[in-house]
């Protein structure tokens, strides 16, 4: 596979969230997201993912709802919806 390492940091500042996954084009979405892992001393969860170059599309989903990266580019879809953004090159 040609591309690289891309590390995914969602903030859960008040530290609510039991469960965050991240989900994109490159899990097909639902039943492939990948399980992120938190980092007890600053409360981020956490994960590196190996991407493939090009524009990929993905949003967090902790605890039921699905989350747009604050930090990125956004997409709306074609059914409204909003999608975070992420260039490999």
């Amino acid at each position: 596979m040609s591309g690289k390492r891309v590390k995914f940091t969602f903030k859960d500042l008040e530290g609510k969230f039991r469960e965050v996954y991240l989900a994109g084009d490159f899990t097909d979405w639902g039943d492939n997201a990948i399980v992120m892992k938190k980092d007890k001393k600053s409360g981020e969860w956490k994960i590196v993912k190996s991407l493939t170059f090009g524009e990929h599309e993905y949003k967090f989903y902790a605890d039921g709802k699905w989350i747009a990266d604050p930090k990125a580019q956004k997409k709306r879809t074609t059914i409204g919806e909003e999608n975070s953004v992420i260039r490999v090159d």
